[in-house]
């Protein structure tokens, strides 16, 4: 019995946050109720607050869960046969996929920029964006990548404000596929003035142009 109850619970708190996912991706913190979570979920009021204290608590948990989400490919990548360059390009694909496909995510991303909980400790992911790629410009640094000059930590800073501003500027709603064209349509011009000139050629001779983007695994509890 106690097995099942603790599933059970799972299975709510589950529901709880994809649907607060949900209304917060859609409608922001402030105008997000615990009532529209509620509906969403089929979860008490009881329920809700047995798992989550209160609403910015839940938010927290979505915005952790986001950070969770990169682990994997982060992982999946490193262990990956390409070149750093070539990890660098995986990686930017992963962005486009999660900051468009996945709800917990684009709630996440979305929470760590409302005013009302700047005071709330809420980390946006940017800056770990930043050590990661910049870990790998290192790498292709080492490994003779990159072109005189570049130094890795302004190519990873240039690189993620590229990406983050290209999310920012595209239309609401904006889909997996048109946030892939934009980014790609920046990595041509940033890529070149980072990377010595036959990795250049020979990714332009690749076909990575005609890729399939990487889908989503089955989602992790937040």
């Amino acid at each position: 019995m106690a097995a099942q109850q603790r599933e059970q619970a799972r299975r709510t708190r589950q529901a709880i946050v994809w649907s607060a996912a949900r209304e917060f991706d859609r409608n922001g913190y402030t105008a997000t109720s615990v009532s529209a979570i509620l509906a969403g979920s089929g979860a008490t009021k009881g329920a809700f607050y047995f798992h989550f204290p209160s609403k910015e608590s839940l938010a927290a948990a979505i915005v952790e869960g986001m950070h969770t989400r990169w682990a994997p490919a982060v992982q999946r990548w490193a262990a990956s046969e390409h070149d750093a360059l070539g990890v660098v390009l995986g990686l930017v694909d992963e962005v486009v996929v999660h900051t468009t496909a996945d709800t917990v995510v684009r709630a996440g991303l979305r929470l760590t920029t409302e005013h009302e909980l700047v005071g709330a400790g809420f980390l946006a992911p940017f800056p770990e964006w930043e050590r990661i790629f910049g870990h790998l410009f290192h790498r292709a640094a080492r490994t003779g990548l990159l072109r005189p000059g570049v130094r890795p930590e302004t190519a990873a800073h240039v690189l993620v404000a590229g990406i983050v501003g290209e999310r920012s500027c595209a239309p609401v709603g904006v889909g997996t596929d048109e946030l892939r064209r934009l980014t790609d349509q920046l990595l041509a011009v940033l890529l070149p003035a980072f990377a010595e000139p036959g990795w250049t050629q020979r990714w332009r001779a690749s076909g990575w142009w005609s890729r399939s983007l990487p889908e989503l695994s089955d989602e992790p509890d937040p």
